[in-house]
């Protein structure tokens, strides 16, 4: 019987200059729960349920997170986590575990200006996620990396957007193995996301978007 699950998040941070923001943070999930397999030793199964984990996601780290804006033509904003992941199961069958491993995590989007005249804007976004652990499963690398060029018209009224999604073909691709005690299996897959996609944008008559409320950001430079 699955108990219920807790989360506590504690998080000191520091802006810098209005643009960078350093933290130190820890997480912890007490009776978390995860779903793992588990293959029978005296026939040829495999149970896969869910377990309660005495710590799950009990991780600390370091946080960076900074603002680029160079000459009014590249914005941008950029994050890098390292942090320390932990799992314990003291009950997994006859293999319990106490598996730590650190991950890194970089994420960053940016906004270039290639023309005032024509506008146009290319916007690209990336996401990388090192080699990281989850119970006895050991998970792959993670990347994803996405961009756009858009046209807009003088009169604002007509937008062209060629984008590229996950460039690498990286997204769904992802390893999971299991190497742990008397407990081995490799999944992989290999679903293709790479996709292109053109879109065109015409506003009618005197439509006006809605003003939406923007979130107050200037305390970090914008």
């Amino acid at each position: 019987m699955l108990k219920p699950s807790s989360d506590y998040l504690a998080v000191l941070a520091y802006i810098l200059k209005s643009k960078y923001v350093f933290a130190l943070f820890y997480e912890e999930k007490p009776d978390h729960f995860a779903q793992l397999p588990y293959k029978l030793p005296d026939r040829l199964a495999e149970v896969n349920k869910f377990h309660q984990l005495v710590i799950s996601s009990g991780k600390w780290g370091y946080e960076c997170w900074l603002l680029i804006r160079l000459d009014k033509w590249w914005s941008g904003n950029g994050m890098l986590i390292a942090m320390r992941n932990r799992d314990k199961a003291d009950d997994f069958y006859d293999i319990p575990f106490d598996r730590k491993k650190w991950v890194f995590v970089f994420r960053t989007s940016n906004t270039l200006t290639l023309s005032k005249q024509p506008d146009v804007v290319m916007n690209v976004s990336a996401f990388l996620q090192t080699k990281a652990r989850q119970g006895i499963y050991d998970l792959g690398n993670y990347c994803d990396v996405t961009t756009s060029v858009k046209w807009t018209s003088p009169d604002k009224k007509a937008q062209l957007t060629l984008t590229g999604n996950d460039l690498f073909d990286s997204r769904n691709r992802m390893d999971l193995r299991i190497d742990y005690a008397n407990q081995h299996s490799r999944t992989k897959f290999n679903k293709s996301n790479r996709n292109i996609t053109l879109s065109f944008l015409y506003k009618f008559g005197g439509y006006k978007e809605k003003k939406r409320k923007e979130v107050d950001t200037s305390r970090l430079g914008h």
